[in-house]
């Protein structure tokens, strides 16, 4: 899968959220979009063929509860049709979380994860979320060097302006695009009803989905507001949709400090780690973080002579502890090398996690983050993010800080947040059939959020072994043909995997 979820998919989400915030879930409900916006336009998917696989699009309401606001929008769809055409079950609909990253890759990525069976019966089909990736979406800056280059655990006042500077300047871009009338459509609230016409559009009566991440967020959604056309959800390392937002930056920023202490660890007592420094890691990590934060690192990347700063170092870190142990190898090379004096390795990975391609262009998924996260917040102000900044780092001190300063372009946000598209708690019906699965060690959606969201709704947890984020691909057979079985059947229940809770 080409994008990962950020480190603060789920933060800038919930900031500055409090419980006086919620919105009723029955008022929620009842902003569900009807059935034809405007008396006439329908959901219908415009299919080609592409390769192997069938590459559509679909008009859908700029705004499905007010069929006034302006002209439809285009999503782009993916499709792997079922083998057999006439024991077709349904579609089995795909999202990667973010938010903004696109999704219409999943159906390549994660075709292998399912058995011929399956596939012989289902339809996979994923789609680029509204803006996101091919679907209608706004053209902010192409260039963001300035943004990421920006330290984002500021000591100085100086630095703190500099940090609000580059967010207004990432804020204004969005808004001084053509197309920046979208801006104030791009909610968690209206893509919810686009995956409504999708169901409708493939021709499903129930829904049947599996989302990681935020995409879990887009599935409890769902639920709660089109609860009787569920089949069948699998919320795979989930947002905790009722929780305190000051608990949740809280839990993420530990989660991800927790990994780096076990890949601390780790490298102390293995050979292979080249970042051993004697058997210390931890305090050759604080030494090279300070060394960053007095004195950027040269790096070439693509043959392009570049500065390696703390921000980017931070987020070349936390890209490589979104796989657990499996990366540790890897990033232990980029800590040594940037030790070594080059950065290029840890500028690599930054880029990768921001989506800076070749040409030092950027692919849109980190404005896209911004055009929904921003949205799915509650407004926030600069002293907050710096209470909160205080709190983080003595919480997480390597990588909490961030978490705070890296939601300040909300503050400064074009247009204001969709209140129904905040955190609030979840209330659905015993009949919605609902799977939740995790990781024990996920760093970026802590198993306590998992916790949280199977008692809330009253389904089952599934729980893999594992330190990478999300469980379907973390190497438990178990979860991962449970996941399999919830989405083919169920009526048939979660399995009784030794790790379930």
């Amino acid at each position: 899968m080409r994008r990962i979820a950020v480190v603060l998919a789920a933060v800038i989400v919930i900031t500055a959220c409090s419980p006086d915030d919620r919105i009723d879930a029955e008022e929620f409900r009842s902003r569900t979009a009807p059935e034809s916006v405007d008396g006439s336009m329908v959901p219908k998917i415009e299919w080609q063929r592409c390769g192997k696989f069938d590459c559509g699009t679909m008009l859908v309401p700029l705004d499905h509860f007010n069929a006034e606001a302006g002209e439809p929008i285009e999503l782009v769809v993916r499709r792997r049709r079922a083998g057999d055409t006439d024991k077709r079950q349904g579609a089995i609909l795909l999202n990667p979380g973010g938010p903004g990253a696109p999704g219409i890759d999943m159906v390549e990525s994660q075709e292998a994860e399912f058995p011929d069976a399956v596939l012989e019966k289902f339809d996979l089909v994923a789609w680029d979320p509204r803006g996101t990736g091919e679907s209608s979406h706004v053209e902010c800056d192409s260039d963001l060097d300035y943004f990421f280059a920006t330290d984002k655990s500021p000591d100085t006042e100086a630095e703190i302006d500099e940090n609000i500077a580059t967010s207004k300047r990432l804020a204004e871009s969005c808004a001084r695009a053509d197309n920046a009338e979208l801006l104030g459509y791009l909610s968690t609230t209206q893509t919810v009803e686009d995956m409504d016409w999708i169901r409708r559009a493939l021709g499903d009566d129930g829904l049947t989905y599996l989302g990681f991440s935020y995409g879990t967020y887009l599935g409890i959604r769902y639920a709660e507001t089109h609860p009787a056309n569920v089949r069948a959800l699998v919320l795979d390392g989930p947002i905790d949709p009722g929780a305190d937002s000051a608990v949740m930056t809280l839990q993420q920023s530990v989660g991800f400090e927790r990994a780096l202490a076990e890949f601390f660890v780790w490298c102390d007592e293995h050979e292979a780690c080249q970042f051993s420094a004697g058997g210390d890691s931890e305090a050759a990590f604080a030494r090279l973080m300070a060394n960053i934060d007095d004195e950027s690192l040269p790096a070439e990347t693509n043959g392009e002579q570049r500065q390696l700063g703390p921000g980017e170092t931070d987020l070349g870190v936390a890209v490589m502890l979104y796989f657990g142990e499996s990366m540790y190898e890897d990033l232990a090379a980029a800590l040594a090398e940037a030790v070594s004096g080059d950065g290029s390795m840890l500028l690599t990975l930054a880029d990768f996690y921001t989506g800076r391609d070749e040409a030092g262009k950027y692919d849109g998924s980190m404005s896209a983050f911004y055009s929904i996260a921003c949205l799915d917040s509650t407004s926030s102000t600069v002293e907050q993010l710096r209470e909160s900044a205080v709190e983080l780092e003595t919480a997480a001190p390597f990588l909490g800080e961030a978490n705070a300063w890296l939601g300040l372009p909300c503050v400064y946000w074009p247009v204001p947040p969709d209140p129904l598209a905040a955190p609030h708690a979840v209330n659905l019906s015993d009949s919605v059939r609902i799977l939740v699965t995790a990781t024990d060690g996920d760093p970026a959606t802590p198993i306590e959020w998992a916790r949280s969201l199977s008692e809330q709704i009253d389904a089952p947890l599934l729980v893999a072994r594992s330190d990478q984020h999300t469980a379907f691909t973390a190497g438990d057979d178990c979860v991962h043909d449970a996941i399999i079985g919830f989405l083919v059947d169920p009526d048939s229940g979660a399995s009784d995997c030794s790790t379930a809770t």
